[in-house]
C-alpha cells in the first residue's frame, strides 16, 4: 500500500497489474508554494500489487504538440505501461513515442520522467 499527496503537479500515472487498471493519482492539495498556508490536504491511498508501475512526469511531456497542434496527453504513457515490459523498457518506449509524435516540432518545455516498478 502507498500513501500519496499530489501537490498541484501533473498527476502521476499508476497501473495496477493484478487488477489491470490504471488511474491518475490526483488526490492532494493546491500547488505547493502558491499560498503561505495550505487549508486542506487529501491523502490518497492505494493498494500495490507485484508488477504494478508508477510514472511521474512533467507537463512538458503531456503538453508536447504534434504538427497538427494536438497535445500528447497521458494515454500514450498508459498504453506503454500496461504492456508486459520492465519499467526501463516502458520509459524507453514513451520517449520513442514522444519523438515520433512531435514530428519536426521542437521540445518547447523541459521533459522529465521517472518510473517505478513494484516487486
Amino acid at each position: 500500500e502507498i500513501e500519496y499527496i499530489n501537490a498541484g503537479h501533473n498527476p502521476p500515472l499508476f497501473y495496477n497489474k493484478e487488477e489491470n487498471t490504471s488511474i491518475m493519482l490526483s488526490e492532494g492539495c493546491m500547488g505547493i508554494g502558491m499560498f503561505d498556508e495550505i487549508p486542506k490536504m487529501n491523502l490518497g491511498v492505494l493498494k500495490v500489487s507485484k508488477g504494478s508501475k508508477l510514472i511521474c512526469y512533467t507537463d512538458g511531456i503531456a503538453e508536447l504538440e504534434n504538427p497538427q497542434n494536438e497535445q500528447f496527453g497521458t494515454q500514450p504513457m498508459v498504453d506503454c505501461m500496461v504492456k508486459d515490459k520492465g519499467i526501463n523498457l516502458v520509459i524507453d518506449e514513451i520517449i520513442d513515442t514522444l519523438d515520433q509524435y512531435r514530428g519536426d516540432n521542437d521540445y518547447f518545455d523541459d521533459i522529465s520522467i521517472m518510473g517505478i516498478e513494484f516487486h
